[in-house]
């Protein structure tokens, strides 16, 4: 079974580092992706931000509580928690074919858990007439693989992909 942190939090960094630059490259450098982490946000007005790029840096997810009513801000956890309840796929990499000269991000995949998906934007030289890879882990004890490969057309362009890839950059920026 995976490690997992579930952190339940105001949002609000209110004692030692509170820059989200600081708190987002300490944290990230010390879990090395160790830890897959979960936060539960008890307020609407949390920092989203760092609790949302935090969770996806750390091989986890996020949740905000929106209720106007905070005494409440519990009634969704058991939800929440029941995301990672059943652990499928551990400790997920992408693996490019030798020789290709690709990017994927998130660079730490989540973990995938009964009833999830998996969600990662690759990039590949304008060149690429195929991208091969592939999808490296845990399933329990016993080592996963996957392979894939599929034709690249490069003309089509979704601006939905290409929002979503350099999201997905940026987070990748805010951890180094």
């Amino acid at each position: 079974r995976p490690v997992i942190a579930l952190v339940i939090t105001d949002g609000v960094a209110n004692k030692g580092l509170s820059r989200n630059e600081e708190i987002l490259r300490q944290f990230t450098k010390l879990n090395d992706g160790l830890i897959s982490v979960y936060m539960y946000g008890v307020k609407g007005s949390a920092n989203r931000e760092l609790i949302n790029v935090l969770t996806r840096g750390n091989r986890g997810e996020s949740y905000i509580f929106d209720g106007m009513l905070r005494w409440r801000a519990g009634s969704a956890i058991d939800d929440f928690s029941s995301r990672f309840r059943d652990p499928l796929l551990t400790d997920l990499r992408i693996v490019f074919a030798s020789g290709v000269k690709a990017q994927a991000y998130p660079r730490l995949l989540k973990n995938i858990y009964r009833g999830d998906t998996l969600e990662f934007y690759g990039r590949v030289p304008s060149t690429a007439k195929e991208v091969a890879f592939s999808l490296k882990g845990l399933s329990g004890k016993k080592a996963f693989e996957s392979f894939f490969a599929f034709p690249v057309d490069s003309s089509a362009s979704d601006p939905s992909i290409v929002e979503a890839w350099l999201s997905e950059q940026a987070i990748d920026r805010k951890l180094q």
